[in-house]
């Protein structure tokens, strides 16, 4: 099996115990014996894992805990790359699964410069080329990704994706994560903090596909079936958690400044971050207090190589 944009915490441990649990529990109905379990963690190159591989062998002493001798080997591999283009041998998976990883593009569409004023990703103001113009690189980076994993997975073999998506057909996403952030690079921008040029100059490679685009891709390239499709709204910020306005607004900047926070510091320097996530919570707050509590939408798609 391979995860597709692993990252390197402690979720990773969490995905393999799942599918191990699985196939131990249908081996042991079926009286079959438990296969030998192969994992490759992909991500970036900049991605921390030294942090995994620190972290294998206590995972393996959980599991044999857990399962004592019923559990064959399993062995655990790094591999850097981009998953938009080939990284696996061909017929090689049996199973891949990439979570909260392929709404972000390969690269920026190029051109844009200027083109996105005030904004850091699509939103209702962005000008339609801009839309397109991400649109298109969705497509693309969507098509290489089906056409590489095409050539990975044996027949037979399986997909599990998860995208944050959008509602409808209108390309500008409605909720508003990210617009939040780009207003607070403007607010530096009004405080001298920041360049009025650089924020409009800057976008995040971010594109929340609708589900209709998922299904027209899928079709189109002709590699795998959609086994379903499940969509649902996720909120923000947890419900079960004791969240005072500005700890929701701080929980929230945590998670997204984990995500975009090596791409704003390239772009803008390592001397704004701080402030602009302490500007970003209190936005989050503030938003949360008129709305409520802000939802994602997820789309999990389950696909099975022809």
């Amino acid at each position: 099996m391979a995860d597709l944009g692993c990252s390197s915490g402690p979720n990773i441990f969490l995905i393999i115990s799942q599918v191990i649990d699985s196939i131990h529990g249908i081996c042991q109905q079926a009286q079959f014996q438990v296969p030998e379990i192969r994992v490759f963690l992909n991500d970036l190159p900049g991605n921390d894992f030294n942090a995994i591989f620190q972290s294998v062998p206590g995972f393996f002493e959980r599991l044999n805990k857990a399962k004592g001798k019923m559990v064959e080997p399993c062995s655990i591999v790094g591999v850097p790359g981009s998953f938009y283009g080939r990284l696996f041998p061909t017929r090689s998976l049996h199973f891949i699964h990439s979570f909260n990883c392929l709404h972000w593009l390969s690269k920026v569409p190029a051109g844009l410069k200027d083109t996105n004023k005030g904004n850091i990703c699509i939103t209702k103001s962005s000008p339609g080329s801009v839309i397109k113009a991400f649109a298109k690189q969705f497509e693309t980076d969507f098509s290489a990704f089906l056409s590489s994993r095409s050539q990975e997975l044996m027949p037979g073999g399986q997909m599990l994706l998860l995208f944050q998506g959008r509602h409808s057909q209108n390309r500008w996403t409605d909720d508003c994560i990210f617009a939040l952030l780009g207003q607070a690079l403007v607010d530096l921008v009004s405080e001298e903090l920041v360049k009025e040029a650089d924020v409009d100059n800057f976008n995040l490679p971010l594109y929340k596909p609708w589900k209709g685009e998922l299904y027209e891709i899928i079709e189109r390239e002709g590699w795998f079936g959609v086994g379903r499709m499940e969509i649902s709204e996720v909120d923000w910020v947890p419900r079960d958690k004791d969240d005072a306005e500005f700890q929701s607004g701080h929980y929230l900047s945590n998670i997204v400044r984990a995500v975009s926070e090596q791409m704003i510091s390239r772009h803008f320097g390592d001397a704004v971050t701080d402030s602009l996530f302490i500007k970003y919570a209190t936005n989050v707050e503030d938003h949360l207090r008129h709305q409520n509590n802000g939802k994602l939408l997820n789309f999990l798609v389950s696909l099975t190589r022809k």
